[in-house]
């Protein structure tokens, strides 16, 4: 497969197409604008073919691993479980993540960078749940890996996403804590780069801080705070990848989901970036009884 693909790439296409090649059994091939060859190593074989074998995401993400791919090297093949996609169209993506029989794995989540194409929508139609493969360059953008078209073309990307399979479980939320995923990297980056691109999740009591903008905060970010540990404030982002309005400050959260990042914009910071409003859970207002004076009904 990896040798049709760099076959398929050398073709120059200029347009997308989706087609399902023989050979592959029922794995829908989605080629998005294919214009030029690959720069860098290729992995595999990676460099003076030490690394015949297919990356795993923890090869890209985790740089103590043997066949660490560097930013504009080439990557083919590389899989996982499509856990968010970011529909909006400034720039459109998804987040890919490896899946385990046991507990969730660090350094196994990463962004792809599908920029004009919207994988979710038609001729495409990937879902949460997919599990696909993906051919492109490893960039950083804003402390984020992430993978890229090799032309990096916004109009006409040569990405490759090859569909293999529907309806896989996402894989479960790693559980932190407030300490863990600090929005400072100065606190943070032990705990939280490991989780960069995956699934975490957060239970209370919980209790939203700020919502006001400036000082790190953009428009539908806010920070929430453990009672407990005040200094920790975590950032939860609900502008990326949704659009949903921060819950007045003083507000109790019973927990709260997304996909681990960090980036530049407001300053640099990590937040946990909502998917949709099921990703948190807002508690009810407490009903305060109201005092009736003496005497009275």
């Amino acid at each position: 497969m990896a040798a049709l693909s760099r076959a398929l790439v050398g073709r120059h296409e200029a347009r997308a197409v989706t087609r399902l090649l023989e050979g592959v059994g029922p794995a829908l091939v989605l080629l998005a604008c294919l214009v030029s060859q690959a720069r860098g190593v290729i992995y595999p074989p990676g460099p003076a073919g030490s690394c015949p074998d297919t990356l795993v995401i923890r090869n890209v993400q985790d740089t103590t691993v043997a066949c660490h791919p560097a930013v504009d090297d080439t990557v083919q093949g590389v899989g996982g479980i499509i856990t968010a996609f970011d529909n909006k169209p400034n720039g459109f993506a998804f987040y890919l993540q490896n899946t385990f029989a046991a507990a969730p794995h660090p350094w196994t989540g990463i962004f792809v960078n599908t920029v004009a194409v919207n994988y979710r929508s038609a001729p495409y139609n990937l879902a949460l749940g997919d599990s696909v493969a993906v051919y492109g360059k490893v960039t950083e953008f804003q402390q984020e890996t992430e993978f890229i078209a090799p032309n990096q073309s916004f109009g006409q990307p040569n990405l490759v996403v090859r569909k293999i399979s529907s309806g896989s479980a996402l894989p479960p939320p790693a559980i932190g804590t407030t300490s863990a995923f600090n929005w400072d990297p100065s606190v943070s980056a032990v705990t939280a780069e490991p989780w960069e691109g995956c699934l975490v999740r957060l239970y209370g009591p919980l209790r939203v801080a700020r919502t006001q903008t400036g000082a790190g905060l953009v428009l539908n970010t806010f920070l929430i705070v453990n009672p407990s540990a005040a200094s920790d404030s975590v950032m939860i982002d609900g502008t990326s990848l949704t659009t949903f309005t921060p819950p007045s400050v003083g507000t109790d959260i019973t927990f709260v989901q997304g996909i681990v990042n960090q980036r530049t914009i407001g300053g640099l910071h990590y937040r946990i970036q909502l998917r949709d409003s099921s990703d948190i859970s807002i508690e009810p207002p407490t009903p305060h009884k109201r005092r009736v004076p003496p005497g009275t009904r």
